[in-house]
């Protein structure tokens, strides 16, 4: 998923919160923003993981995994690891951006019966919005901190040999499906809550 679609998830559950009777878009990994399949666990894993700073993870990652090829000697844990914690900080913060960087809607005029209104242009006032799509934000952050110490090349693949390395993978990647469909899942199925008061 991208970080735009994730902010626009966030967007849907806060003007969801503020209409009553408005349906709440759920934001999943198989189905995408707005969708109603329910993915399987690892999907959703998967899913909330951005895909924007997948592309930067991994294109550092894989050069510093051929060199390390060339250079067996030179792991480059320190970079890896500053990579790591680099790409957190930019999930979440990218995150927070996108939703506050949205466009505020222009109480222009209706449109006719029938058409459907962009989600953009239901959003409350920004002084009923959310201060923090806290939810959201964190189920990024958790699957890219998941995600980034799994696949192969991470940090914890240098600091870790077998038999340990693959119980680790395996017991944070239980952990991470279960805490963002267990705990976070029904978190993001209802409208958000949190308005700024007046």
């Amino acid at each position: 998923m991208t970080i735009r679609s994730i902010a626009a998830g966030a967007r849907a559950r806060t003007a969801a919160s503020t209409t009553p009777g408005a349906p709440v878009v759920v934001t999943t990994a198989a189905a995408g923003p707005g969708g109603t399949s329910a993915p399987a666990g690892a999907d959703t894993l998967l899913g909330w993981v951005p895909t924007d700073v997948v592309v930067l993870y991994t294109t550092v990652l894989g050069v510093l995994v051929g060199i390390v090829a060339d250079e067996p000697l030179s792991t480059y844990l320190p970079m890896r690891w500053v990579l790591y914690g680099g790409c957190i900080a930019a999930t979440g913060l990218a995150v927070l951006l996108a939703y506050y960087l949205q466009p505020v809607p222009d109480p222009g005029p209706q449109k006719p019966p029938g058409m459907q209104t962009p989600v953009a242009e239901t959003l409350p006032p920004a002084d009923q919005r959310r201060r923090v799509p806290v939810a959201e934000t964190v189920a990024a952050v958790l699957a890219f901190g998941i995600w980034g110490l799994v696949i192969p090349g991470s940090p914890l693949y240098v600091v870790l040999d077998p038999p340990t390395l693959p119980v680790v993978v395996t017991t944070l990647s239980a952990v991470g499906v279960f805490l963002i469909t267990v705990v976070f899942g029904p978190w993001l199925g209802r409208p958000a809550s949190g308005r700024k008061t007046p």
